[in-house]
């Protein structure tokens, strides 16, 4: 401290005489600056070495938290839009900014005062207005789905009918075939135990019967299974028309 300034009283020592000794010994190549310290009539020597000191505090950067993000950031990238102080003092304008959007109003919840500088809000859309779009839409919506439900139980209904139906058909028209070949067995069986029984002109009356009952029951039969397939197409093209 002595480098840079020294204290001179008029009364005790010549003023001359200290700022001789000062500009030779203390403040060679150094500007003095005369100021008042006392009543007295005291001065401060003071060097320009101060000025050096200034630029570094100014060089100094001051690196602060957001109230919001919790992220740190230089002071001059942040704002200070309350009454808030200590750590809830500094934000990044951007998060108050979101933080208003989503709480819907500009007011801090600690101080109680308006966010400021030229802080806003978006356009609140009228609960009415937003409540009938949310019926219409639910409602056509809802009447969509109940026509593609019927419409896909209707479907699933006509095909099981269809497959019910071709199944009794089949099994209708196999039982059918077989009750006409048991009942052509039975008669063959009974003409031939009646042809050993008989001779001669009988026996050849009784194969000559047999003969044409075969011939007439293989026609019977193309015709009986030809009928009934028509009859099962007649029937499936009614219940689709």
């Amino acid at each position: 401290m002595v480098n840079d300034f020294i204290v001179c009283i008029d009364r005790i020592i010549a003023s001359t005489t200290c700022f001789g000794s000062v500009n030779e010994k203390h403040c060679d190549g150094v500007d003095p600056v005369i100021i008042p310290v006392s009543d007295n009539g005291g001065k401060v020597c003071s060097s320009s070495s101060s000025s050096s000191s200034s630029n570094k505090d100014d060089d100094v950067v001051v690196v602060v938290e957001c109230r919001i993000c919790q992220e740190e950031d230089q002071a001059q990238a942040m704002e200070a839009p309350c009454s808030c102080n200590g750590t809830l003092k500094f934000a990044h304008r951007k998060c108050i900014q979101r933080w208003c959007n989503k709480k819907g109003n500009t007011i801090c919840e600690i101080c109680n005062q308006a966010f400021s500088p030229n802080y806003s809000l978006p356009p609140v859309r009228s609960n009415a207005i937003m409540t009938n779009d949310i019926r219409q839409e639910w409602g056509h919506n809802a009447d969509l789905r109940v026509a593609l439900a019927s419409a896909e139980q209707q479907l699933l209904q006509t095909e099981y009918e269809d497959y019910a139906m071709s199944q009794t058909s089949s099994i209708a028209f196999l039982r059918s075939v077989t009750l006409i070949m048991l009942m052509i067995l039975l008669v063959r069986e009974a003409l031939m135990v009646t042809k050993n029984s008989v001779t001669g002109q009988d026996a050849s009356i009784i194969f000559n019967f047999e003969v044409s009952l075969l011939q007439f029951a293989g026609v019977l039969l193309p015709c009986f299974a030809m009928a009934r397939s028509w009859y099962a197409i007649q029937n499936r093209r009614r219940r689709q028309g």
